[in-house]
């Protein structure tokens, strides 16, 4: 996403930033929305959106799993909480 697809639009007191002519963000200062803009922009530099492997929304059997660690897991970090 380059920058160019980035806006911001003063509305009122405040400024609002846009992407794709979509508002996104309401900020009190343009130097926020600014600074806003350029952080976001760095993010999607190192790490693009990729679609999620896994689904979100955990089940109530899922929920019960997490947090405990097997056997073959112990000593290892990926349990822990």
């Amino acid at each position: 996403m380059s920058m160019k697809n980035y806006s911001i639009e003063k509305i009122g007191t405040d400024y609002v930033v846009k992407v794709h002519d979509q508002s996104v963000m309401k900020v009190g200062s343009r130097r926020k929305a600014a600074q806003l803009v350029v952080e976001a922009q760095v993010l999607l530099e190192d790490a693009p959106l990729t679609p999620a492997k896994a689904p979100l929304d955990v089940g109530e059997d899922d929920a019960a799993h997490r947090g405990k660690v097997s056997d073959g897991d112990a000593g290892s970090a990926e349990g822990a909480v």
